[in-house]
């Protein structure tokens, strides 16, 4: 029996049951949405062919208990229709075994008071109690079979359910409940609502099935009355054609998604106008009911398209949720690996930067005591290395910190000469050591942008221009935009940035991938080519800062990278370095320098003794505040990130109390080292109006960022 039902022919073209199911419970959806309006119209079509049959019926059958009778039967089994399906689609946790079984109980039970009723009708009828009303005995035996063949049907659907609950309780099909229960008191419990969601739906569908072909049939007995009454069947024929073409058209756009539950519904009315050709030998009502079995048949046609196309509509859409179910959870996790990136960079950026940093102080410091030729030419070559590791360090970290999106642009208003001034000198020994020029011409242009990004993708072009240049040098330019050059719409002036150099230049071919990941021009004779990160980091930065970077290039003369960046007016918060910087102030200035890493400490301390700095050393943040107490520095160096979780902040704010109460915070500078670049912490050493150093820091670097501070030291 479940072969021949929409369910069976699921069960063939679907191989899996699970999508199987998905698939059902889809269609009774869809169903669940448009069969009240269609059982609707069917109700007021029924009221239609009464009102017909009693303008078309003589005054004599005018009051005959058989239409009326038809009318309320076929609303009442409208409504159990409605009942029943809505009794099956409830909550899952309603349905139980003995639930099931009573929906049934009540069709079955509603079928065959029908049969009972019909039966005592006709005899009543036979006997003549209403006088010369008689009955057809055709009719009579069309009711029987019809409601004969419902009750088999519904018998029939209640046991193939059973069979689904037993297998379901043996694990032979759906997914096993994971208990043995009897199957009187089978529960579902909320793990298994699939289950119960799969038995809903095939039972809505039963209830569906059986009851449209109940109404299927009511409808085919009112074909045969009206065929089988004396009277003039020139216009309630027209109507009654009208009205089944209504019905069928209807059922195809609603319940049509079941292809056997439509042709429940409309055979019984194909047979009916069938039998035309063998009772009937009028040629015009043989040629209407052939119109009408061709209209039946192409329905019964569409359906099937219109079920198989459901199926694969529904099992493609099913894929796609999968597929995006799937594409979130990778989605997610990929979230997640990438914030445990983050995390660790974070992390491992302070402990990696840290011996980079103590390093590159210890060979500084040793390169300043006496050596001999041989000597010095090793910590040369030592800090050569350390360097190339440092920017290496450097390049990872930043590349993997700017590829988390964690980067925020800080625009503000920046003095452009002050960040020249600075890289200039930051490679100038660089440049002297290869035996290259390094200039750039000074400037007196503001530009709205974030210092420390625009400080950084400068860095990497001069970086790269010095590392590809063996003779002749590397210039600094800043100019105007041409006005018909401009690609910005606002009415702000661009200024552009470019770094010249006369290095071996780039191949033409090799242009379009000088900004990717990774790349790096072949040069046999070259070393310390880095990893390919830097212009990567630049393009990444620039576009952070929406101000594309180009490059120009001739082969074997050199290369021109640039940058567009809006110029805007000087403000009070522009960044600026002060010019009157005296060397003598060094041998005034004391320099607390917090640090819980001891050999970072000890180097610290090494080096700004070596440069004149009187230097006072602390672990935390209570050494540190006892060291101010007592001596009162004028700067204070410290390390963001310190033992037992303390950070930096956490010194500098204490310090910065201290100095407020003992009034000596006009004649104090405060300096963050730390290897996160996270951009929360610029934030922090902002919000604090204190500068702040990325490890690992050059000396060069370092030395610069004091004299920048100490410039501004009343001392």
């Amino acid at each position: 029996m479940i072969l021949l039902d929409d369910i069976g022919g699921l069960s063939h073209l679907i191989a899996n049951q699970k999508t199987a199911e998905a698939i059902l419970s889809k269609q009774v959806r869809h169903v669940n949405q448009v069969l009240p309006y269609f059982l609707g119209g069917i109700l007021i079509t029924g009221f239609i062919f009464l009102v017909m049959m009693v303008f078309a019926l003589p005054t004599k059958l005018l009051y005959s208990p058989i239409h009326f009778t038809w009318v309320i039967y076929h609303s009442f089994t409208i409504i159990i229709c409605w009942y029943l399906w809505k009794k099956a689609l409830a909550d899952s946790t309603k349905i139980t075994h003995s639930y099931l079984k009573k929906i049934f109980f009540i069709l079955l039970i509603s079928l065959l008071s029908a049969n009972i009723f019909g039966l005592a009708f006709y005899i009543i009828l036979k006997n003549s109690v209403f006088g010369s009303l008689v009955i057809e005995p055709s009719l009579f035996y069309i009711w029987i079979i019809y409601h004969s063949l419902a009750l088999y049907l519904c018998y029939r659907s209640w046991k193939d359910i059973d069979k689904v609950i037993d297998e379901m309780q043996n694990g032979h099909s759906l997914s096993p409940i994971g208990e043995t229960l009897g199957a009187n008191n089978l529960y579902f419990r909320p793990e298994t609502n699939h289950q119960a969601d799969y038995l809903a739906s095939y039972t809505a569908y039963r209830v569906l099935f059986t009851c449209m072909m109940l109404l299927g049939c009511l409808w085919a007995i009112a074909v045969a009355k009206v065929l089988s009454t004396d009277i003039d069947l020139s216009v309630s024929l027209f109507v009654l054609i009208g009205l089944n073409f209504t019905i069928i058209s209807a059922a195809m756009s609603s319940i049509g998604i079941f292809r056997q539950v439509l042709n429940a519904f409309a055979i019984p009315s194909l047979l009916t106008w069938s039998t035309i050709f063998f009772y009937i030998n009028d040629y015009q009502l043989i040629v209407l009911s052939l119109v009408v079995i061709v209209f039946v048949l192409t329905h019964c046609y569409f359906a099937k398209n219109h079920w198989l196309n459901s199926i694969r509509t529904i099992e493609i859409y099913l894929e796609n949720t999968q597929l995006v179910s799937r594409l979130e959870s990778k989605s997610k996790q990929l979230q997640r690996v990438s914030a445990a990136k983050t995390q660790f960079l974070a992390a491992a950026s302070h402990d990696l930067r840290q011996p980079a940093h103590a390093l590159n102080l210890f060979i500084e410091t040793l390169s300043r005591t006496k050596l001999d030729d041989k000597q010095r030419s090793i910590v040369e070559y030592a800090k050569n290395a350390s360097q190339s590791s440092s920017d290496m360090l450097n390049s990872i970290l930043d590349y993997s910190h700017l590829e988390s999106g964690e980067m925020i642009p800080n625009i503000v208003a920046t003095d452009l000469d002050a960040i020249l001034q600075h890289l200039v000198d930051e490679f100038s020994a660089e440049a002297a050591l290869k035996g290259i020029s390094l200039h750039y011409k000074k400037t007196n242009l503001c530009v709205a942008t974030d210092p420390s990004m625009l400080s950084l993708i400068l860095r990497n072009f001069l970086s790269n221009a010095l590392r590809y240049t063996a003779k002749g040098g590397v210039l600094i330019g800043v100019r105007y935009v041409a006005e018909q050059n401009q690609t910005n719409k606002s009415d702000t002036r661009l200024c552009r940035i470019a770094v010249w150099d006369t290095g071996s230049g780039i191949k033409e071919e090799e242009l379009e991938g000088v900004f990717d990941s990774f790349h790096q021009l072949e040069r046999n004779n070259q070393t310390n080519q880095g990893l390919g990160l830097g212009l990567s980091i630049a393009k990444g930065l620039a576009k952070l800062l929406d101000t594309p970077i180009h490059v120009k290039s001739v082969f074997n003369r050199g290369s021109q990278f640039y940058i567009d960046v809006p110029t805007c007016k000087f403000n009070e918060e522009a960044d600026k370095v002060d010019e009157s910087f005296k060397t003598n102030k060094i041998s005034k200035v004391s320099i607390l320098v917090v640090e819980d890493d001891d050999t970072v400490l000890v180097s610290m301390k090494l080096l700004l003794e070596s440069w004149g700095y009187k230097v006072l050393g602390a672990h935390n943040v209570q050494e540190a505040a006892k060291q101010y107490r007592l001596h009162t520095p004028q700067l204070v160096i410290t390390d963001y990130q310190l033992a037992e979780l303390c950070t930096g902040v956490e010194v500098l704010t204490v310090i910065k109390s201290m100095a407020a109460l003992m009034g000596t915070d006009s004649s104090l500078q405060c300096l963050i080292l730390t290897g996160d670049t996270n951009p929360k912490i610029l934030k922090i050493a902002k919000n604090l109006e204190v500068a702040l150093l990325h490890k690992p820091i050059t000396p060069l670097s370092l030395r610069n960022k004091l004299k920048e501070l100490v410039s501004m030291l009343s001392v």
